[in-house]
């Protein structure tokens, strides 16, 4: 039974956790377009960003305690193939113009995501996978216009907590 299990753990279980060469993930509380917030996984292992930061077609991960701010959007708005913000991390987004958040995959949070406009600023997620706001997860949006929209056929998941305030579109 113990080497059915180990096989099975292997086959099944193994490839689901894995990185793939690229991603990214939080290495120190800091702000988003700053190298040293980074690390980055070379294929076998994970190192510190010499230079780069996520890009579109990174899977990024936001580690606990880590709190990452963003007040300049990244990469032409199009932020990453899935966002995660695990347990106990947090996310601040500041909208000081229209700010998009465009993720072509999904949006995982179970930890904390702040996003804030003011006046005719506004907020736009655009996420082609599913947005999923897992138990203990914080989706926070205040101020201006928030527009939060999925292409996915289960487009919005909350187990968590939404809290919205604004105008919600």
């Amino acid at each position: 039974k113990k080497l059915l299990y180990l096989v099975f753990t292997c086959i099944f279980v193994l490839p689901l956790t894995g990185q793939t060469n690229g991603d990214f993930r939080s290495a120190a509380s800091g702000d988003w377009n700053i190298a040293a917030t980074w690390e980055i996984f070379n294929g076998s292992t994970w190192e510190p960003s010499t230079g780069e930061i996520p890009d579109a077609t990174s899977t990024i991960t936001i580690q606990s305690p880590h709190v990452v701010d963003i007040t300049t959007p990244p990469n032409n708005n199009t932020w990453s193939a899935t966002l995660i913000i695990n347990n106990g991390a947090t996310v601040n987004f500041q909208a000081l113009a229209t700010g998009a958040i465009n993720i072509t995959g999904n949006w995982v949070i179970n930890g904390t995501w702040n996003g804030s406009a003011s006046g005719s600023n506004e907020i736009q997620a655009t996420i082609t996978g599913s947005i999923i706001i897992g138990p203990g997860g914080v989706l926070n949006t205040s101020g201006g216009d928030v527009t939060i929209s999925s292409t996915a056929e289960n487009g919005l998941e909350v187990l968590g907590t939404l809290d919205m305030t604004g105008t919600a579109k």
